[in-house]
Parts: C-alpha cells; sequence; structure tokens
C-alpha cells in the first residue's frame, strides 16, 4: 500500500471507530506494517473484523495483517506444497485450506452418520466443490430435523442443535446465537 492508501485506510478506521487515533505517530506505525500489502487484502480483512466478534474494538494492526501474504510474495504462493495430514495428499498451499475444511466437514459426517447410512470417504473427496457442498447441506438438513424430532434432548443434543442452527443461519447471513 502507498502511504496515501493507508491514510485513506486509517480515516475507514476513524469512521468506524471514533476513538482511534490518526496522530502522525499512528499513521508511520501502520504504513510501515501495510506498506508489503496488497490495499484489496487489506480492505478485506478490515471488513472481517467488522462482522467478527470483536467488530466493536478498534482493529489491532496485528489482526489485519495476520494471514495475509506480502505483495511481493503473491506470485509464490503457488510455489509450496503442503502435506495433508489426514490423506497425504501433496497440494499448493493455496488449496489446502479447502481441503482440510473438506476432511473437518466429512469427519463431522462420520460423527453423525450412525443415524443416517455408511459415508464413503473417498467418494466425497472426490466430489466436486458444488457437489460436496449440495451434499454437506442435505446432510446438514437431515441431522437438523432428526435433533427436532426428538421429544427429549441430550445436553449434548441441544449444543448440537444450536451449532448447526448457527452454521444455516451465518449461510444466510442471518446473526448467529453465542449461548
Amino acid at each position: 500500500m502507498t502511504k496515501q492508501e493507508v491514510v485513506t485506510f486509517l480515516e475507514k478506521i476513524k469512521a468506524n471507530y471514533q476513538s482511534f487515533s490518526q496522530e502522525g505517530y499512528v499513521l508511520n506505525e501502520w504504513y510501515e506494517r501495510l506498506k508489503d500489502y496488497d490495499k484489496e487484502d487489506v480492505y478485506k480483512k478490515f471488513e472481517e473484523h467488522l462482522k467478527g466478534d470483536l467488530g466493536s474494538q478498534i482493529p489491532k494492526i496485528h489482526f489485519i495483517t495476520k494471514y495475509l501474504i506480502k505483495s511481493s510474495e503473491k506470485g509464490n504462493q503457488n510455489n509450496y506444497k503442503v502435506l495433508c495430514p489426514n490423506c497425504k495428499k501433496v497440494l499448493s498451499l493455496k488449496d489446502y485450506e479447502a481441503h482440510i475444511e473438506r476432511h473437518n466437514s466429512i469427519e463431522y459426517m462420520k460423527l453423525h452418520s450412525k443415524m443416517f447410512t455408511i459415508l464413503n470417504e473417498e467418494k466425497l473427496l472426490k466430489m466436486p466443490e458444488v457437489l460436496f457442498k449440495e451434499k454437506y447441506d442435505e446432510f446438514i438438513e437431515k441431522l437438523c430435523e432428526v435433533l427436532m424430532s426428538k421429544e427429549e434432548k441430550t445436553q449434548s443434543e441441544k449444543e448440537e442443535f444450536q451449532r448447526l442452527q448457527n452454521y444455516v443461519y451465518s449461510k444466510a447471513g442471518m446473526p448467529i446465537s453465542i449461548n
């Protein structure tokens, strides 16, 4: 980011957090920390902050830059290879997060699969992303129906239902419940 882009970014923070200081030393510190990153990435992280659990607090530089890739390293990110600890598949760094998320979703399905049918993990891993998301959402729907239909619920079933409800709400862009 250029210094002027950082100034504009700090003005955006100030517009959302009136107590945010834009003193010269603050500008210099933020500029030193943000100069190596793309403006779009920084703004995206700020939007995540605004929508997150800590959105009522002024963002910290550390949060804004955490997990961002520096502009100079962006072209190289496809060169990094990572080994999946679950299936031992070698993936590019940019594909790793989605791959691990799929493994976690499958593990969750396996945990609750005794209510339905046996799952074919290998087949689920090979499915196209759109089809997998469709199958996963169908699974969540069925699981919700099973939990809703039970007259007596254990505490863990109540908590599980709350997690499922939050998942569905977050996908719909609705506020989630934190109990």
